[in-house]
């Protein structure tokens, strides 16, 4: 997509099991975010009503987030890792792509855009 950044989250796993690196735990991470558009869980925009807003996708798929404001249940597992897990690597890597979104042509204009996502690590 044009004018899309790529990045990465990177988790740090500490006090895993042995020496064999085993989760202690079943571990899940989403995003979620106060900041979605009216009536949708995947466009993120910013505090001035411009007409774009924010995507995220992860593995070529757009990402669902959680809205902290009316507690809405659907959200993307962006990474799962089951309990007694050996893990090869302390760090855990999920890679993200944000992308400018249009969502009302009439009142799209010039300016910044900025928008929160906050990431949760649920731990079961």
């Amino acid at each position: 997509t044009i004018n899309s950044k790529q990045g990465d989250i990177i988790l740090r796993c500490k006090n895993l099991l042995g020496q064999q690196n085993q989760t202690s735990r079943k571990m899940q991470v989403y995003l979620s975010s106060s900041d979605l558009l009216t009536n949708s869980n995947t466009i993120l925009k910013g505090a001035e009503d411009n007409g774009v807003g924010f995507i995220l996708e992860s593995n070529g798929s757009p990402v669902t987030l959680l809205n902290i404001t009316n507690s809405s249940k659907g959200y993307t597992n962006l990474k799962e890792v089951a309990a007694k897990s050996k893990l090869t690597d302390t760090t855990v890597s999920i890679p993200i792509t944000a992308s400018y979104y249009v969502y009302d042509t009439n009142k799209v204009k010039s300016g910044a855009l900025e928008a929160t996502a906050l990431i949760n690590v649920k731990y079961d």
